[in-house]
């Protein structure tokens, strides 16, 4: 089977930069491979490089909870499909920033 990331939902966030200079631009939900992954987030770092990322989180226990696209291509992928959804909902895209 091919199998291709849709973005089901996209929130606009566009929050302020952290500490360490990464502004959380997007949270969304993915559709990939039979799945739905809620959570994923859409992130710019302080020298402008846009990247998306799994759900973080902690169990009940305080355990840390941490998912990741471990394939380089299909993180990309992810990527620019979250960038094309939220172009559509800003006018802009966050990877030509």
């Amino acid at each position: 089977m091919d199998y291709q990331p849709t973005i089901l939902q996209l929130t606009v966030l566009d929050g302020k930069a952290n500490t360490a200079g990464t502004r959380l631009l997007a949270i969304f939900t993915l559709s990939y491979a039979g799945m739905s992954i809620n959570g994923c987030v859409l992130t710019e770092n302080a020298k402008g490089m846009v990247r998306s990322n799994g759900p973080r989180g902690t169990s009940p226990s305080k355990a840390p909870i941490n998912t990741s696209f471990s394939d380089p291509e299909l993180a990309a992928l992810i990527t620019e499909r979250a960038d094309a959804a939220y172009r559509a909902l800003t006018g802009k895209s966050a990877m030509e920033a």
